[in-house]
């Protein structure tokens, strides 16, 4: 039986290539020479993202290169230290609401939407100029809390 080809360079330790490549002879022997690249990323992509289960701290990282990302780009995007990116990548413990959210922006990122980071970093602007008033109030025999949300009057300076 074929177990294809065990190929790492991709950053994932679980992959065998049976098909997309061919074996080139060079100087230093012969070589493995990925076909199309970006396809094979991309495949990787969509298997990762459509899995159940969380994701490795390899497949975390994995996807975070492929879409160009730097692990303090993406720690700014979520809202954690570069650290915690870090620690995540390195010790397969990635919090599963961070694991949802980089599904959803590769799966954003494959479609197309290369805007997603401005996306994201619009909807944090927006959170920072936002006042949020909690009233609680009495309804019966009960406490309601209701809730209103405003812009600020004073301008925030974003640094």
């Amino acid at each position: 039986m074929d177990d294809g080809i065990h190929y790492t360079a991709c950053g994932l330790s679980n992959v065998w290539l049976k098909a997309g490549y061919e074996i080139k002879d060079s100087d230093e022997g012969p070589r493995l020479r990925v076909t199309d690249r970006g396809d094979l990323q991309r495949a990787l992509a969509y298997a990762l993202i459509g899995r159940a289960g969380c994701l490795t701290g390899q497949e975390f990282r994995f996807l975070r290169r492929m879409m160009g990302l730097t692990q303090p780009r993406l720690s700014t995007l979520m809202g954690f230290s570069r650290h915690a990116v870090a620690r995540w990548e390195s010790r397969d413990r990635v919090p599963l609401a961070c694991d949802h959210c980089l599904r959803q922006w590769t799966l954003a990122w494959l479609s197309g939407r290369m805007d997603w980071p401005d996306r994201v970093e619009q909807a944090q602007r927006l959170d920072l100029l936002t006042e949020h008033r909690y009233e609680v109030v009495q309804e019966g025999s009960r406490l309601q809390v209701r809730t209103q949300s405003s812009l600020l009057a004073q301008p925030v300076v974003l640094g």
